[in-house]
């Protein structure tokens, strides 16, 4: 699938040179046949991909930190980091991965100050003597959505918020005794 979206990315930049659908239909991209080409410049120009580019466009404005890993998703960087011996990932420093460059500059201030954060909230559990999980580090600072933790990509789930779960128990509880009126 990256591949893919690699290849038809750099056909759109080439196709982007171009003034119009036409000129571009005029000399089509090296690796690609006269048939690929004009079906690439088809969806192009295609009203649905040009409202999705607009939309993709305004959305990475409003993102305020942006990640440095590339195209390594968050799995995998979690993957790299994971400590042989414990099995355990130290958040900050997953957070740190993957929001600085290989010079180990932040992408952002904003970047900088959640790691600095997440740092003292480890810090002060630590202190306190504390037990914490990357996900709670992560829900407790980035906030939290609902079947997603931000920050850890899509593949890592939250764990049950305490709402739902007291939810959860007292359905539970109320089940119980409607089945025990019924059995009287």
């Amino acid at each position: 699938m990256t591949a893919r979206r690699t290849h038809r990315n750099r056909m759109h930049a080439y196709f982007k040179k171009f003034p119009s659908k036409e000129a571009a239909l005029l000399k089509p991209h090296p690796d690609t046949t006269e048939e690929q080409w004009k079906e690439l410049c088809d969806l192009f120009t295609s009203e649905a991909f040009m409202k999705r580019s607009e939309q993709n466009k305004k959305n990475r404005s409003k993102l305020t930190v942006n990640h440095a890993a590339g195209s390594r998703s968050f799995q995998r960087t979690r993957a790299c980091m994971k400590n042989q011996e414990s099995g355990n990932i130290n958040p900050a420093e997953l957070y740190k991965k993957n929001y600085t460059n290989k010079d180990g500059i932040w992408t952002s201030e904003g970047a900088r100050e959640i790691y600095e954060r997440m740092d003292a909230f480890q810090r002060q559990c630590d202190l306190e003597g504390k037990t914490y999980t990357e996900i709670e580090v992560y829900s407790e600072i980035l906030g939290k959505k609902s079947g997603y933790v931000r920050g850890l990509g899509r593949a890592v789930k939250p764990s049950p918020s305490s709402t739902l779960t007291t939810q959860s128990s007292d359905l539970q509880h109320q089940l119980a005794k409607a089945r025990d009126e019924i059995e009287r």
